[in-house]
C-alpha cells in the first residue's frame, strides 16, 4: 500500500466500505506519505462493535435503549421470560444478519446482544471530517418495521420532520465527543413521542451519498475548510 501511495503521488486516501479497518491497521504506528481520511483502529473498532457504541453513546450523555451483552447461558436465561420484547443479534454483524425479532424460540446465537425492541421511524444520520455532511431517511422494513400508526405516509412524514433537529444537533456531538475524522453514520429510531435512540453505528458512509443534494459543498467539507452540507 505505501509503494502504491507513493508510486501514484497519493495525498489523501478515503475508504468507502468496510477496507476502513484494513487501511487503518495498514496505517497503524506508521509514517505514511498520505493522509487516511479515518480515525485509528481503536475508535473505528469501538463505534463499529454495537454494544461498545451504545456505551460510548451514553458516556457522552446521550439517551440511550436498555442494552445488555450477553456472554453466557446464564445471561440468556436471566432475560428468557422477556424475549418478546427484545432483540437479539450479535454484537458484529453486517446486514441485519443473525437478527431475531422479539423471538417466540430462545436465541442461540453465540455472544449475543439483546436490546429492548423499539418502535417508531428509522433513520440515519451520517457525517464526515468532523463536520455533519447531511442526513439520509430511509423507510425500514423486518426488524425496523414502522408501527401501524405511523404507517399512513403523512404521519410519518409529521414524525421525521419533528425527530430531524434532535437527530442533527445531539448525534454530531457523538462525533464531536470523540477524536472523530472521517466518515462515520449512524442508524437512530425515532419514537412516536419523539425521542431519538441508537441502533448501531457504521464507520463509514453508506449507501447515504447519494442523499447529498450539493455535490460542491460536500467535496468542500470533506478535503477542505467548507460548511456543513446537507
Amino acid at each position: 500500500m505505501e509503494a502504491l501511495v507513493r508510486a501514484e503521488g497519493v495525498n489523501l486516501v478515503i475508504p468507502t466500505c468496510e477496507e476502513v479497518f484494513h487501511l487503518a491497521l495498514a496505517w497503524r504506528g506508521r509514517t505514511m506519505p498520505a493522509r487516511l481520511f479515518a480515525p485509528d483502529i481503536e475508535l473505528l473498532t469501538q463505534v463499529h462493535n454495537k454494544h461498545s457504541f451504545i456505551r460510548l453513546a451514553e458516556r457522552l450523555g446521550l439517551a440511550v435503549p436498555e442494552t445488555m451483552l450477553l456472554n453466557s447461558r446464564d445471561d440468556l436465561e436471566a432475560v428468557r421470560a422477556r424475549s418478546r420484547d427484545l432483540v437479539f443479534k450479535p454484537v458484529w454483524s453486517r446486514f441485519a444478519s443473525h437478527v431475531l425479532l422479539r423471538p417466540t424460540g430462545f436465541p442461540r446465537c453465540d455472544h449475543p446482544l439483546a436490546r429492548h425492541a423499539l418502535g417508531g421511524a428509522a433513520l440515519c444520520r451520517g457525517r464526515g471530517d468532523q463536520r455533519l455532511c447531511g442526513g439520509a431517511r430511509r423507510q425500514a422494513q423486518g426488524a425496523l418495521a414502522l408501527p401501524l400508526a405511523l404507517s399512513r405516509r403523512q404521519e410519518r412524514r409529521h414524525l421525521l420532520r419533528a425527530c430531524r433537529g434532535q437527530c442533527g444537533a445531539r448525534w454530531s456531538s457523538a462525533s464531536s465527543g470523540t477524536t472523530w475524522t472521517g466518515q462515520i453514520s449512524f442508524d437512530l429510531m425515532c419514537e412516536p413521542g419523539g425521542r431519538v435512540l441508537p441502533l448501531e453505528c457504521n464507520p463509514r458512509a453508506v449507501s447515504g451519498l447519494h442523499f447529498f443534494r450539493d455535490p460542491a459543498r460536500f467535496v468542500d467539507a470533506v478535503l477542505g475548510d467548507g460548511p456543513e452540507a446537507d
